[in-house]
Order: C-alpha cells, then sequence, then structure tokens
C-alpha cells in the first residue's frame, strides 16, 4: 500500500489530516510507504512511481481533485489489480460520499482501507479532438458554463469553505454570469442546443458540495448522464438554483436530462470548463465525453 497526501487540500487541513491519518493507519496495523505532494497536479507522478514500484493499493488522502488526478493515472496504466482508497481531507469529498467513506469520521474511512473491500466503477473521460492534448479521466463530472465560473469565483473567496462556499460563490454567479452557447448531440441525435447557464456531464450524482445535479446517475451502469439547463433571467436563474439544490430541477421545462455512454458538444467559441474541481480552458470548438465503464476498483466501507 502506498499512501499519497495533498497537504494543501481543504485550504490547508490536509496537512493536519496527514499527521492523524498516519497514526489512525499504523493503529489500523496497516503496513504502508507514503510521500506528500509538493505541488498542484504532482499526485499523479506520486502515483506512477507507486505502481512502478509494485504497490497494488494506492490511497489518496485529499478531496475530488487528489482522487481525480490519483484515478486518471490509475486507469491510464491499464492495470486492473491496483485499487484506489479515499480518505477525506478536501472541501467537498464529494465522490467518497458513493462509498459511505465521509470527512467527519476519520476512523471508519481508516478502517474501510484496511479491510479492503473493493467496487468496479465507471470513469468518465474528456478529449478535444482537435487539440493536441490528451484525454482527461473524471471521476465526478465535467462541466461548462456557471460550473467554470462558480470554480473561479470560489477560488478567490477568502473566509468561506466547505458546502456554504459553493452555495455563495454560486448565488454570486447567478446575477454575473452571461451563459455558453453550446450544441450537444448522442448517438440518438440532438439533446439540447442554444444559450445554457449550465451543461453538466456526469458520471455520479453529486458536484460541488450538496448540489444533486444528476439524480439518475450511477457509477456502474456503463453511462454518462447529461444534466443542460437553458439560460434565462436573474430571478428565474434563482429559482433553478434553489431546484437544483433540492434535486428538484427535472420539473423545470428549462432542463434536460439524458443518458447515453458518449456526448459530443459543440461551442460557438473556445470556453473555459471543469473537470473534477479542476478549472481548464479549451481552445477548439468540439468536446468528446465518453463513458470507460468499470475502469477503476475503489475501496468502499462495509456495514
Amino acid at each position: 500500500m502506498f499512501v499519497i497526501f495533498n497537504p494543501a487540500s481543504g485550504r490547508g487541513r490536509g496537512e493536519e489530516r496527514q499527521r492523524a491519518y498516519i497514526e489512525l493507519l499504523k493503529e489500523a496495523g496497516v503496513e504502508f510507504d507514503y510521500a506528500a505532494t509538493e505541488g498542484p497536479g504532482r499526485e499523479s507522478e506520486l502515483a506512477e512511481k507507486a505502481i512502478s514500484d509494485g504497490a497494488t493499493t494506492i490511497v489518496a488522502v485529499g478531496g475530488d481533485g487528489t482522487w481525480s488526478n490519483v484515478a486518471g493515472c490509475l486507469v491510464a496504466s491499464g492495470r486492473t489489480d491496483v485499487s484506489l482508497g479515499l480518505l477525506p481531507a478536501g472541501s467537498g469529498n464529494d465522490f467518497a460520499k458513493n462509498f459511505g467513506i465521509t470527512y467527519r469520521d476519520p476512523a471508519a474511512a481508516v478502517r474501510a482501507i484496511a479491510r479492503g473491500r473493493t467496487r468496479s466503477v465507471d470513469v468518465g473521460r474528456i478529449r478535444f479532438p482537435d487539440e493536441d492534448t490528451p484525454a482527461r479521466h473524471f471521476l465526478l463530472e465535467t462541466s461548462f458554463g456557471i460550473g467554470p465560473a462558480v470554480l473561479q469565483a470560489a477560488r478567490r473567496a477568502r473566509f468561506l469553505k466547505g458546502d456554504l462556499l459553493y452555495r455563495v460563490t454560486a448565488i454570486q454567479q447567478i446575477f454575473r454570469f452571461k451563459g455558453v452557447l453550446a450544441d450537444v448531440d448522442d448517438a440518438n441525435g440532438s439533446v439540447s442546443g442554444g444559450r445554457h447557464l449550465m451543461l453538466v456531464v456526469a458520471n455520479a450524482p453529486n458536484m460541488g458540495g450538496t448540489f444533486l445535479i444528476a439524480p439518475e446517475a450511477r457509477l456502474d451502469d456503463g453511462k454518462l448522464d447529461v444534466c443542460a439547463i437553458g439560460d434565462s433571467g436573474a430571478f428565474e436563474r434563482l429559482r433553478l438554483f434553489r431546484m437544483v439544490g433540492a434535486g428538484e430541477h427535472g420539473r423545470s421545462d428549462r432542463v434536460t436530462f439524458r443518458q447515453n455512454a458518449s456526448f459530443t458538444i459543440r461551442f460557438s467559441a473556445p470556453v473555459p470548463y471543469e473537470v473534477d474541481g479542476e478549472l481548464l480552458m479549451s481552445t477548439s470548438l468540439t468536446a468528446q465525453v465518453d463513458s470507460v465503464p468499470h475502469a477503476l476498483r475503489v475501496i468502499e466501507a462495509t456495514p
């Protein structure tokens, strides 16, 4: 077992959690080596080295961004005998919730790691065919529109954290964001077109802490779920935001859901986009988003 710590996760809480998790792992009788990242995105380098050195369990201590980077490395390696363990120390920790692992109970999370029961799940993959850049894998979702705008605002916030951080910054962007022009298609034809407030391709139900963006999404169904929300005025945006928070946005005629294994998204101009909390920028006008079925083994909590 190799444990990767991200001290910067959770706005610096990761360093405190590192000491606690090391003690808990030792108490659980787990044999492990570990290292801490020394900069953004360094998780992948540590994971690659651990796999080449013979590790069959990679435990990532951080949040959704940390887990996404490590998982992407595991999937890219093609190894089916390597499992991902999750120890929460981030701000959202949405992915771990799908496996019964929470930030509030670190001892229970470590017990799950010690037991080592795994579950095979899908991951998503986004690529821009016209760009000379590698595909990116995601655990939760990739989004366009107000999602990246909220992420930009959240990074600038200084006095908020956790779920409240995302809620407050989302409300700000409801009145500031200008919408994004996009056409979405799948194998069955057009899904949604025009100006969107939010466009999410989800592998799991939750995003941003508490938002049940794709209620029907499942991690092991071989499909992705598009949630396309058409643009509107500020007050209608606020109503939609509240509906999203309650998981009731499907009742709005401005919202379109579609499940499929693959989607093509075309834009009128290069756009910022987000992959599991990481803000990126496209240089082309077409994105291809696919499900990669049962590509990752994840350790889950047991009753």
